[in-house]
Parts: structure tokens; sequence; C-alpha cells
């Protein structure tokens, strides 16, 4: 019962301490981070690339003595949150404290420029953009630019992040992520994927500490049944079937096309074992999908998009 009051009181708009004028243009520490073979090949592998060796195209991202091994295009996303177990958004001034099991992941965007190669450090410049009042709690969108060490453009990626409890602070924000409307017609594919029930353990090993993931009593105290997927796991997850649906060339390592952009909301959390059905709709180079949950009368957990470009190296 304690437990249940808990999260009704994190339902509640508590963050009239919140100053939006601190909070937006927030200027978070650089990062400078430098992969190791072993960062990618774990990042990768959590998202669900190398599951079948005989893809050939795959190996690129799997293993490390391959000539193109690389990251797949959405690892920049990680270098965009905190790293550590204390989400660096308390440290931001005008902001109001906050437990971590009251912050949930709300959307996702990236544009891709290059993939991520080990052992080169690239750094991440970050920024808040916009900060709005959901009443039942706080919507903070954020930039991070990742360039390499001549300066180049990796990717720009811009998220949300929802903080349940924080909301009746009054400024209602002024930043708007786009995001498509679902097709009238039937999809074009429809991929059903069980997300296996080790899927957080191996992911928070990127850097999402988020107790939420791992530690049942703080997932009950958010009001959750379980640990809940990472939702930048999930956009991993999504990412990685679009590409294999309408990038990859499984008798090649060289793509039919490459992902250019993709963005996603998150609307309700996955828990590891559940079972993903991702619908796909393509017109010419763009995509839109949604991901929903099998297990729960296929209740909508992803809606999404993404730009491809042609293959340079073909």
């Amino acid at each position: 019962m304690k437990r249940n009051l808990l999260f009704e009181d994190l339902k509640k708009g508590n963050g009239k301490l919140i100053d939006p004028k601190k909070i937006i243009g927030y200027k978070y520490p650089l990062k400078l981070v430098r992969f190791t073979d072993k960062d990618i090949i774990l990042y990768d592998y959590a998202i669900g690339l190398g599951r079948d060796p005989k893809w050939e195209s795959q190996m690129k991202y799997v293993y490390e003595n391959d000539q193109d091994f690389q990251a797949f295009c959405t690892m920049p996303v990680i270098g965009g949150i905190g790293s550590g177990h204390i989400s660096e958004e308390r440290q931001i001034p005008g902001m109001q404290d906050f437990n971590p099991t009251q912050l949930l992941f709300g959307e996702q965007v990236i544009e891709i420029y290059q993939s991520i190669k080990p052992n080169v450090q690239y750094t991440f410049d970050r920024r808040v953009l916009d900060v709005a009042d959901k009443v039942k709690g706080l919507l903070l969108t954020k930039e991070s630019k990742c360039t390499d060490e001549k300066g180049e453009l990796v990717a720009i990626s811009t998220q949300t992040i929802f903080i349940r409890g924080l909301g009746g602070f009054g400024y209602k924000g002024s930043v708007i992520l786009a995001s498509p409307r679902k097709p009238p017609t039937k999809p074009e594919r429809i991929v059903t994927e069980k997300i296996q029930s080790n899927t957080s353990l191996i992911y928070r090993l990127t850097g999402d500490y988020n107790p939420i993931h791992i530690d049942i009593g703080l997932a009950e105290l958010g009001g959750f049944e379980k640990p809940i997927l990472p939702g930048l796991c999930t956009f991993g997850i999504a990412s990685r079937i679009v590409y294999e649906n309408y990038c990859q060339n499984p008798d090649s390592k060289q793509d039919h096309e490459k992902l250019r952009k993709i963005g996603a909301r998150f609307t309700t959390p996955i828990y590891p074992g559940e079972t993903l059905v991702v619908s796909i709709w393509r017109k010419e180079k763009r995509i839109i999908f949604e991901g929903t949950i099998k297990e729960r009368r296929n209740r909508l957990a992803v809606f999404g998009y993404a730009e491809l470009r042609e293959n340079s190296k073909l």
C-alpha cells in the first residue's frame, strides 16, 4: 500500500520550484569518449545484432577483425546520457531533485553522418533545448552533437525525457519533435521478435545505469510490475529491425541502403521477455513503423520513422 501511495504522489504536479529560465540553454560538461572494440560489440550485441553468423553483413558490427568493423549507426545516442548511477539532470541549475524511478525516455531522434569507429576520441557537445510542464511531469528536450577527432560531425541526437511528478511550474515549452501519422493502409511488412529476458542486463552495461532496469524493488516503486527495458534499447532494437528489413544485404557485406535519420516516440515501457510486433510502411525513402506488445493485446510501445539514403560504396 505504501508503494502505491508513493507512485500516486509521483503523478501529482510537485515541480513548482522548477526554473525554466535556468534550465533552458544549460550546457552539460563536454563528454570525451574513446570507444573500445568491446564497447562497440557490447552495444551492437545488446540491440540484437550478430544473432545469426550466416548474416555476413552483420559481422562488421560484432567482429573486431572485420575490415569494416564499426558501431551500428544508433550508438551515438548513448553519448547523450550521463554516465554512472546518478542522472546528470539532477545537477542542472533550476532543476528540482527527483528519484531515478521517476525518469523515463519519451522520444529519440538521431541524424546520422558517419559511423562510430573504435579507438577514436569523440566529443559529445550537449545542451538543453527546452523544458515543458506536462502537469503530471516535466518534459526535458536535449541535444547532443557528436564530432570526431577532426571536428567532423558524426551524429546529432535529440531526445526528450519525462520526469514524473515534476509538473506544475507553468511553462509549456516551445520545442515539439516531429511525429508522423500512421498510414491508413496495411503495413508492407510485419516483424515479430521476442525480447530476451536478459536484454536489460546486457544493455545497461553500455552506460544506462538507471536502477529501474534491474532492481525489482525500485521498479515496483516506480509503478511497474518488474524492471523495464531501457527506452534507448527499444530504440536500438526498432532501428535494427528497420535496417535488417530495408538496408541489409544478407549475402554481402555491402548494404543496399543506409539509415540517414531515425526517430521514435515511446508510449509504453516493455518488459524483457515480451514480444514486440513491428509493423512497417515504406514510401520511397521514408519508412513509418510502430511496435506493439503482443502479450498486452498489442498495446502500442513505440511509434516512429526512418529516412534512408543510397549506399555510396555500391
